[in-house]
């Protein structure tokens, strides 16, 4: 539509989706307009208020310390709001009882942490006390006592009756985030319809004002006020594309203001029917008789036309009678049964002209019934009885949260929004880990597991029925889709990674309202016998048994993993697939690119008949192999690489020579067998991998087997000789990787032993013997005993040269970049890299010969013992994600050199910072590491601190977390712990490779 709310959205203090270049990554900058507002002069007036010089300018001296900045914490998204910081305006209009007033998509339907800021810069938290279900607009508590420096009991009156075409006024509020701006205007109408705004949920049975006054995100709540310093309307949101704004009439605002003084509660009624003002040329296109029309205006001459109905709510009295259909003139109201001639307001029927008259007649008509007089088709009728509801009993006061997931009842803007009744179903405010990408956002559900959900509880009811790692369906109604039409989706249930809780919104003594949690147990159903496979099943002929594997992983957790857009900011699940094979009973090897971290969700799947679930046993820290473990009774039937003697059938595989014919054997990306006759081009070290940002795995010192022939993407399996001997795993293919290359055999003797690998903690690089022998010289050594080509001859005519040591490693201050190694334990290198790490153990003292500067150097080497891969154990910890320093930072040696030399484990590396949590309402970034917490130093996960809940839920005392980010910059940032929403979480990997969750209490 063009139409925005002018909140500000704070920028993400993340990068979700690092990028593949060289550099570091920006985060993004996220504006509600479009592309965001260019940046221009700030347009304030003096603020020397000792001498005002105008009666502006006296105005503002007077209004300026009632006006406060609003930062508010979404900390989950629900109804059409997203989780994340924004800004926002707001104003005091009780300064003894401390109450302001913003707009309602400002403080959002969702729970928030809301901070206001006052004109002396004094920061108080506020509650929210009133949320209208209706118009945009919503009630804040503070403490008055808490301001020292800010001028107290400061207030703006309302004046909703001042408003009116030709008012210049002043809109004065955080624009474009800038704390304070004043921008002038003039009110150019006040019989605008509600707008359309481009999120599709819209205020509705009220006017709205216009104005050319050109505000911009962070302005939304702002008051605007006249030259007597009164609010005469409130600022809700703008045009996209040109310097149009609308204001909300404070009408509903003072009724609202003046209950909640009394200690009243605030009614709000509806007949589920939206209604249109439309002009009296309009209403005699649509049967007004031009009688019926003088009439109207001789009792009131300042009438410019009436309200229309547009629609009625799905599934509503209104509509199921046909009670009230579109155009629809609306004359009156009257209590149901009550007889009546005419519209003067004798016999109990009292004329409704306007919207102000409408929504005060619902408002003190709640519960009962009534009939509307309408005009249709130019006869008069009564609607007939309708019931006035609650709107707060329409709105939804909870949500369910299930895997990084939010569902919540259809609200009455929803069920307005997606044409649907009301109690259809459960809306997927995000859909998270379990139902997302296949269910879409917004969507709502109908059936789940067999069963229908109606609501929250129907929901937490039939996902906690469903065991851990079971299949369920789920059938629900998108807005993109036929309503007739339900799709049907089947998910996976994870108790590890979805954890089930209700919240539910409810008022304290006091008038707050407040969020509580309720965790929701699994029941755990009978585990059915899983079916095995009549016989054995490989690929091929002579070929292991092949399997599809799938990885998925929530988006908050990922983080050993290179998001694209779409995972980190649409369906918030990171999904990979590739192929493995079956190397000995109970034990698939994978890739990386397929399994890229520890932590998630593994299923294998053989010949399209057996899904079986798997966990990660051993991610090689170097190269591109995994190993996963699945049942070993239900693998018994499937035909394994090695049966017996698996490290001695892997060591005694040799490299195969260029343009040797193999036979590929394997799976595409559907599951279905493919073979292919295929050349092998080369065998050789891959080139260095592109540095990415933040870094990540990168394979190296394993020669790859390149193919004459590329097979086809998303083509992963076996490369066989004759003899069906496998001599390479073509693995990288099934992932995203974007080579295609196979991995020799003989380097899986070291990965089989599933707990460290031996490295070298260096990058090796390829040098030609030609070069070895004519540009360093090699073949002019003289001494005794010095090595000769003639000896050597190496497999293949190349030689290893050190091309870059990692920092802190053991090989740092023995080796040096272009070493060229020439015999280890006195024997030399003839079959490569991947042969030379085979051949030992993990924590080996290996001798070494090298070429270093024209002549030998003997040197002895501690080979490095590195266990497995990627974090195996993640800190939740104020919305950051913390893991110990990941091994890609170490290479690249942007770890800070303390942590370097503290060795494997040492650090704590901020990997992803959370939507709406602490971190993120302080502005603390990702890709850093914390150094201290208040002035205690932090070398390790366990040094974290956990802060001790607040009792009444809210937020802790501030805490000062000093950081230090990849090249050195240090920063510090203070944040107050926020137990309620943002508990101290662990998710830890046991040795057998089962994930545990822990919530670790304050000490």
């Amino acid at each position: 539509s063009g139409w925005a709310r002018l909140r500000g959205l704070q920028p993400v203090p993340m990068d979700s989706t690092p990028s593949t270049a060289t550099g570091t990554c920006s985060s993004p900058s996220l504006s509600p307009v479009g592309d965001g507002p260019p940046i221009k002069k700030a347009r304030m007036l003096s603020t020397d208020w000792a001498t005002p010089a105008t009666e502006w300018d006296a105005m503002l001296a007077r209004c300026i310390p009632a006006i406060v900045a609003l930062r508010v914490s979404a900390v989950r998204p629900t109804d059409h709001d997203g989780a994340g910081v924004s800004w926002g305006t707001g104003f005091v209009v009780d300064g003894a009882k401390g109450l302001l007033i913003t707009n309602r998509h400002v403080v959002s339907t969702s729970p928030a942490r809301i901070l206001a800021i006052f004109d002396q810069h004094e920061e108080l938290d506020v509650d929210l006390i009133y949320r209208d279900p209706l118009h945009d607009f919503a009630l804040l508590r503070f403490d008055p006592s808490g301001l020292y420096l800010t001028q107290r009991h400061v207030e703006l009156p309302l004046a909703p009756q001042s408003l009116r075409v030709g008012l210049e006024v002043r809109v004065v509020g955080n624009d474009d985030g800038e704390k304070l701006q004043i921008l002038q205007g003039t009110i150019a109408r006040v019989d605008r319809n509600s707008p359309n705004y481009s999120d599709g949920i819209g205020d509705e049975n009220t006017l709205y004002a216009g104005c050319g006054s050109n505000c911009s995100g962070g302005a939304s709540g702002s008051p605007v006020v006249n030259a007597a310093g009164e609010a005469v309307a409130i600022l809700a949101g703008g045009s996209t594309s040109t310097s149009s704004d609308f204001f909300l009439p404070l009408d509903r605002v003072v009724y609202a203001v003046e209950r909640l003084r009394a200690g009243l509660p605030v009614p709000r009624g509806s007949v589920r029917v939206r209604f249109l003002f439309e002009a009296w040329a309009k209403l005699q296109r649509l049967g007004l008789s031009v009688q019926r029309r003088d009439e109207l205006l001789e009792l009131d001459p300042s009438l410019r036309g009436l309200l229309v109905v547009e629609r009625a709510l799905e599934g509503s009295a209104a509509q199921e009678l046909v009670a009230a259909a579109a155009g629809d003139i609306l004359l009156g109201m009257r209590p149901s049964g009550v007889a009546c001639a005419d519209t003067s307001g004798a016999g109990g029927i009292a004329p409704i002209h306007s919207f102000v008259e409408l929504e005060a007649a619902l408002d003190s008509a709640v519960s009962t019934d009534i009939e509307l007089l309408i005009l249709r088709g130019g006869q008069e009728r009564s609607s007939g009885p309708m019931r006035v509801e609650d709107l707060f009993n329409l709105s939804s006061s909870a949500f369910l949260e299930c895997g990084c997931g939010v569902f919540q009842d259809v609200t009455y803007a929803a069920a307005r929004h997606l044409q649907v009744p009301l109690g259809c179903g459960v809306m997927a405010a995000e859909s998270g880990f379990v139902f997302g990408p296949k269910v879409p956002h917004g969507a709502i559900l109908t059936d789940v597991a067999g069963k229908p959900v109606r609501s929250v509880q129907e929901l937490a009811e039939a996902l906690g029925s469903i065991r851990d790692n079971a299949y369920f369906e789920c059938r629900y109604i998108c807005k993109t889709k036929s309503v007739a039409r339900r799709p049907c989706k089947m998910l996976k249930m994870s108790h590890l990674l979805a954890p089930l809780a209700i919240w539910t919104e409810r008022p304290t003594p006091d008038g707050a309202l407040r969020w509580q949690c309720e965790a929701v147990s699994f029941r755990e159903a009978a585990m059915p016998e899983p079916r095995t496979p009549s016989a054995a099943h490989g690929g091929s002929a002579g070929a292991p048994s092949l399997g599809l594997v799938v990885f998925r992983a929530p988006c908050e957790l990922a983080t050993d993993i290179i998001m694209d857009r779409p995972e980190s900011s649409g369906t918030k699940t990171v999904e990979r697939a590739g192929v493995g094979f079956l190397a000995e009973p109970g034990i698939v090897i994978t890739d990386r690119h397929c399994v890229p971290q520890p932590l998630g969700d593994v299923t294998v799947t053989f010949s399209q008949e057996e899904t079986l679930q798997a966990k990660v046993l051993f991610v090689h820290p170097e190269w591109n192999l995994v190993l996963l473990g699945i049942p070993i009774d239900a693998s018994k039937h499937l035909r394994p690489a090695w049966p017996e003697g698996a490290t001695q059938r892997a060591a005694c595989g040799v490299y195969v020579s260029p343009g040797s014919s193999l036979r590929f054997v394997g799976l595409d990306a559907y599951g279905h067998d493919v073979t292919r006759q295929v050349t092998v081009a080369c065998v050789a070290l891959p080139p260095p991998t592109p540095t990415t940002s933040p870094p990540r795995f990168g394979e190296r010192n394993c020669e790859l087997m390149d193919l004459a022939d590329p097979l086809p993407a998303k083509w992963a399996g076996l490369l066989l000789d004759a003899e069906d001997t496998q001599f390479a795993c073509q693995m990288a293919n099934g992932g995203r990787a974007t080579r295609s290359a196979g991995i020799p055999l003989l380097a899986l003797r070291q990965v089989l032993l599933r707990s460290q690998a031996a490295v070298f903690g260096l990058d090796l690089e390829e040098v030609t013997m030609a070069a070895l022998k004519h540009e360093r010289g090699f073949d002019r050594l003289q001494s005794s005993g010095a090595p000769r080509l003639d000896d050597w001859r190496p497999v293949r005519p190349v030689a290893l040269c050190v091309n870059r040591i990692d920092q802190g490693s053991p090989a740092e201050n023995v080796l040096r970049e272009g070493d060229v190694l020439v015999r280890s334990c006195g024997e030399y290198i003839r079959e490569g890299c991947a042969a030379l790490l085979a051949g030992v153990r993990p924590g080996r003292r290996l001798a070494l010969e090298v070429f270093r500067a024209g002549e030998m150097v003997s040197v002895e080497l501690a080979l490095g013992a590195t266990p497995s891969d990627g974090s195996e154990r993640i800190s939740i910890w104020h919305g950051l994600v913390c893991v110990a320093t990941p091994l890609a930072l170490r290479r690249a040696n942007l770890a800070p050199r303390s942590l370097l030399e503290a060795g494997g484990g040492a650090g704590v590396y901020v990997v992803r910072v959370c939507y709406g949590s602490p971190a993120q309402s302080t502005g603390m970034r990702s890709q850093v590491f914390v150094l201290e917490v208040d002035g205690r130093p932090v070398s390790s996960l366990e040094d974290l601190p956990t802060a001790a809940s607040a009792p009444d839920g809210g937020l802790g005392s501030d805490i000062r977390i000093r950081t230090v980010d990849h090249y050195g910059k240090e920063g510090m940032q203070t944040l107050r712990p926020d137990g309620l929403f943002w508990p101290h979480t662990e998710l830890r990997r046991k040795p057998d490779g089962e994930w545990v969750r822990e919530d670790r209490e304050a000490s």
